[in-house]
């Protein structure tokens, strides 16, 4: 494989979003009870991830991600919105601890796992975001600090 050919760009998919969904509003279910109403805020016909196939890291209670499932789309194609973000929440619901660890809900790219696609679940705010925000709040405060 060389470096930019077509098959280095079929394995990584530089074509698939960083964030394939990300809201506010929602959060993720922490009971199969609550999984139909959860899916029925997202789009059914809007495709979310051009991909048959990809892992979805859920995280655990404390915030810790926890390993890694693959997940096919029903058409063998992509996955809608709401396709994905049923098959998320159903693997995401049994790490829900008592509270909230995010806030809105979030699938995020994480790079490849076992050579397909792998993505995180998370809030409506990345990790990188959030690690982003943080190391700008810190250098504002060195910052002050040496004045």
């Amino acid at each position: 494989m060389t470096i930019g050919s077509a098959d280095e760009e079929a394995l990584h998919r530089p074509d698939l979003p960083f964030a394939a969904v990300q809201r506010h509003g929602p959060v993720w279910p922490s009971s199969e009870a609550d999984l139909t109403t959860f899916a029925a805020e997202f789009p059914p016909d809007t495709v979310a991830l051009d991909a048959a196939e990809i892992y979805l890291s859920p995280f655990g209670a404390k915030g810790g991600s926890q390993r890694h499932v693959q997940i096919s789309a029903d058409d063998k194609a992509g996955f809608t919105a709401r396709e994905l973000m049923r098959k998320a929440a159903e693997l995401q619901a049994p790490h829900l601890g008592s509270q909230a660890v995010v806030e809105g809900v979030g699938i995020y790219r994480s790079g490849l796992h076992r050579g397909r696609p792998s993505f995180y679940l998370w809030g409506a705010i990345s990790r990188l975001e959030t690690h982003l925000a943080r190391s700008q709040t810190n250098d504002t405060d060195e910052a002050d600090e040496a004045e």
